[in-house]
């Protein structure tokens, strides 16, 4: 009966250990999982993936539609530097015009020297 008892102390035993080894293993996996340099780096490992995705995803809708964001681009560039391209536009309308006026006194004396 004694060595009963005794058998079943050292079952419960080992089990206590092995429970307490599962225990111990499964708090220092918790531990891992909370430290916040892990949920940090995997933190930023979900943006970082999510970024890449949208940005994909992004360049797909551009390329679908390239016409489109041309126009776009061309139209925003033509805005930023509206007042530099409004003064290239005077000083080429300036020059035609000088341009015209001069040839046109030109023509006008080569036909009263033809007279």
């Amino acid at each position: 009966m004694t060595s009963d008892i005794d058998a079943r102390i050292r079952l419960a035993a080992a089990e206590r250990l092995a429970a307490r080894a599962r225990l111990t293993e499964t708090l220092a996996m918790v531990q891992h999982r909370l430290d916040p340099a892990v949920l940090a780096d995997s933190a930023f490992e979900r943006v970082r993936l999510q970024s890449n995705k949208l940005a994909d995803q992004a360049a797909d809708y551009v390329r679908a539609r390239k016409p489109t964001f041309i126009a776009i681009a061309v139209a925003g560039v033509m805005w930023f530097f509206r007042k530099d391209l409004s003064r290239i536009v005077t000083w080429a309308m300036a020059a035609a015009q000088s341009n015209a006026t001069d040839t046109s006194s030109e023509l006008h004396q080569t036909d009263e020297e033809a007279k």
